[in-house]
């Protein structure tokens, strides 16, 4: 039979199934927790973000792009001038 039983059975099957048993789960999704920030240049939302969704490259040189903190960020990303408008001030 094709459908699962309702109880283990005491011994293994005769010949091992032919295909999975499922449909494949979706790729993984970040743990929730503390996210890194990271520079976001689009116009109305420039600054720094820690929300999460940093693109794909900066995931993976993180030494290059994320931030422990609001301020790292923004004095590496956003100094000078630009500083206080990252900070919100």
């Amino acid at each position: 039979s094709s459908e699962p039983s309702s109880e283990p059975s005491s011994e293994p099957s005769a010949t091992p199934s032919c295909s999975p048993s499922s449909v494949p789960t979706e790729s993984p999704s970040k743990p929730p927790g503390i996210n890194l920030y990271y520079p976001e240049w689009t116009p109305g939302k420039a600054g720094c973000r820690n929300d999460g969704d940093e693109p794909e490259y900066m995931e993976l040189d993180p030494n290059s792009w994320l931030s422990s903190t609001v301020e790292s960020c923004c004095q590496k990303f956003f100094g000078g001038y630009y500083y206080d408008i990252c900070m919100g001030r």
